[in-house]
């Protein structure tokens, strides 16, 4: 959609992400796969890992979907951080 500039106004929502700390990578995708079943979008990101040893992985979404995200982790046994 467009405002009455003639801006892209889905850039704003676009820029409206969330992420989560999830661990090892193949735990982020088990996660995203979780994710896509229910129909949340997510994407797999390498989390900054200056807190932690080895590499770490997460899920970036829409803040939109925080909540259920949340949920859905929770009931697949995945901890995110």
């Amino acid at each position: 959609t467009y405002n009455e500039n003639g801006e892209v106004n889905e850039l704003i929502e676009m820029s409206n992400n969330c992420s989560v700390a999830i661990g090892s990578m193949t735990q982020a995708m088990k996660a995203q796969k979780s994710l896509s079943a229910v129909s949340i979008p997510s994407t797999v990101i390498k989390v900054d890992s200056q807190r932690s040893r080895g590499c770490s992985y997460g899920l970036t979404f829409s803040c939109l979907h925080s909540d259920n995200v949340k949920r859905v982790l929770s009931s697949v046994g995945i901890k995110a951080k």
